[in-house]
């Protein structure tokens, strides 16, 4: 991505995080949402996901858990539309320090 990131327009910026509309409704914590709240992740939780055991998705799938205050099992269920849209608001804060 370039230095002028375009935020897409399912998400959306609110105090703390950001609220991310799914292509479709997923289950968390055993009830059917349409979206989802992702707070600001801080410099605990990256270090936590690099210091977790296990592959890089499930390392991926727990700090995602963890902004979304879901469990791993709940980010393992979203589909894949909906897991890009969650992968889509994370880089989200990095703005424009993407490399890709």
């Amino acid at each position: 991505m370039s230095d002028d990131y375009q935020k897409p327009d399912y998400i959306e910026e609110v105090d703390g995080g950001v609220v991310i509309t799914l292509a479709a409704p997923a289950t968390i914590n055993g009830q059917s949402v349409q979206t989802l709240s992702m707070r600001e992740p801080c410099g605990r939780d990256l270090k936590a996901a690099q210091n977790a055991k296990g592959t890089d998705a499930d390392k991926e799938f727990r700090l995602f858990a963890n902004l979304l205050e879901c469990t791993p099992a709940d980010v393992e269920e979203l589909t894949l539309r909906n897991l890009r849209r969650v992968q889509e608001a994370f880089k989200f804060f990095r703005g424009s320090d993407q490399s890709e």
